[in-house]
């Protein structure tokens, strides 16, 4: 979900299964990560089609893959990181990146990163990347290493 005057979407080629099933989970989870409402209440999904009786996918690809309407339910909801990541937008400027570390972040300082617990400091780095940060903006920010960064988020 954007602005109306936002950048043009982007699109990536769906390669390998591993891709595909985040990308699926991705999707469906777009409503819950939105604040609208949890993937199995929004009507507007295919989220349905998959744990119901389909009328218009064609499910039968991922329902094999998971192995059952149990697992994707199980997959859809994990709470386990999820490796999908869109692919690069374009480039923010410095001065929106510092806004979108400040939302990630919330009362954390950028300042204070460096010296987070290494788990939990790898968490907010890929938090920071998914929220179009580039490598070198997180550089400069925190004060992190590029190849910390990168091993970080990879």
């Amino acid at each position: 979900m954007g602005h109306v005057f936002q950048g043009r979407f982007y699109s990536s080629p769906v390669e390998g299964e591993p891709y595909l099933l985040e990308a699926m989970r991705y999707i469906h989870n777009n409503p819950a990560k939105a604040g609208v409402c949890a993937a199995e209440d929004y009507p507007w999904s295919s989220y349905h089609e998959y744990v119901g009786t389909p009328e218009y996918a064609d499910t039968g690809l991922l329902l094999e893959m998971l192995g059952s309407r149990e697992a994707f339910v199980r997959f859809s909801g994990s709470s386990e990181r999820v490796r999908y990541r869109p692919p690069a937008r374009p480039r923010l400027a410095d001065s929106a990146a510092e806004e979108v570390a400040r939302e990630v972040l919330g009362p954390l300082p950028v300042s204070e990163l460096k010296g987070q617990e290494k788990a939990r400091r790898n968490a907010l780095l890929c938090e920071l990347r998914e929220a179009g940060l580039s490598v070198r903006q997180i550089e400069r920010l925190t004060g992190i290493g590029r190849g910390t960064i990168t091993r970080a988020t990879v």
